[in-house]
């Protein structure tokens, strides 16, 4: 009994650590993800609004979930609507802070895209835990999931796969970055329309949740959200041009590397990152 008690008190120790601490608090963000970023830069506006400092945990998709959803992290930074209705542990805090729509890319522009059941044929790449993707392409024969999109880019570039699919957003800033633009090109329209994404929070900080939800209604009536959205997108854009291609080369050599292990190198990639980001 005594010894359930102590691991207990240590569990309800180290969530709260974890999560929540003397005004600052843990979001999970999906790594190496545009939209992810963007939305992480929005979610930092609305949470200084309330004087909360917020940290980003980078993880892969499928870990977000786990973490958010058992309350280790506070909150996740934003998904599609039906993720809430699966995750009931979550709190959907409306309307939706940022929105992604998905096209299918490739190195051959032959290939032609008319909705989804258009490419079931191909091999196709999509990034693990991106739980809208996932679902559009259950059926399909052949899918592989990967942890980011410059994995995804190398298999196409190295006749893996025949398409990728992923957020427009997302993509275009990789390969502006990658100064792949020019090889690797979108398909067709987008595969959806504009399909809205929600910040969310496990439902054990319900106080939070209050809060930010009144932050973000007032953001999204005055139209600071929307200009907020607007602006970070742009600027995003025009800053790829002066990123480091030294730290671009590094990133594809670490790529091969994940991709022939089969073992995701965190800590590599993190530096990668950095680099990349202040090079």
């Amino acid at each position: 009994m005594k010894i359930l008690m102590i691991s207990l008190m240590l569990l309800l120790f180290n969530q709260k650590s974890y999560s929540q601490n003397q005004g600052n608090i843990d979001i999970a963000k999906i790594m190496y993800t545009e939209n992810q970023i963007l939305g992480s830069k929005i979610l930092k506006e609305i949470y200084s609004k309330l004087n909360i400092n917020v940290y980003f945990v980078d993880l892969p998709g499928f870990r977000a979930i786990e973490e958010v959803t058992q309350g280790r992290v506070v909150a996740e930074v934003h998904r599609p609507f039906s993720f809430g209705e699966e995750h009931p542990m979550l709190i959907r805090i409306t309307p939706a802070i940022n929105y992604m729509q998905l096209k299918a890319f490739s190195n051959n522009n032959s290939i032609k895209v008319d909705g989804w059941n258009s490419i079931s044929q191909y091999r196709i790449g999509i990034i693990k835990g991106s739980v809208y993707v996932e679902k559009a392409t259950k059926n399909m024969p052949n899918v592989f999931s990967v942890n980011t999109l410059e994995q995804l880019i190398e298999m196409n570039l190295k006749d893996r796969i025949d398409l990728f699919i992923t957020d427009e957003y997302n993509a275009l800033i990789i390969l502006k970055r990658l100064k792949l633009s020019d090889k690797i090109k979108p398909l067709s329209l987008p595969l959806t329309g504009r399909i809205d994404l929600y910040h969310y929070i496990n439902k054990n900080y319900k106080n939070i949740a209050d809060k930010v939800a009144v932050v973000v209604e007032k953001m999204n009536k005055s139209g600071e959200l929307e200009a907020l959205n607007k602006k970070l997108r742009t600027e995003s854009i025009k800053m790829q041009n002066s990123l480091c291609f030294f730290a671009i080369k590094i990133n594809f050599k670490k790529m091969k590397i994940v991709y022939k292990t089969n073992h995701f190198i965190y800590t590599d990639y993190s530096i990668i990152w950095r680099f990349e980001k202040y090079g």
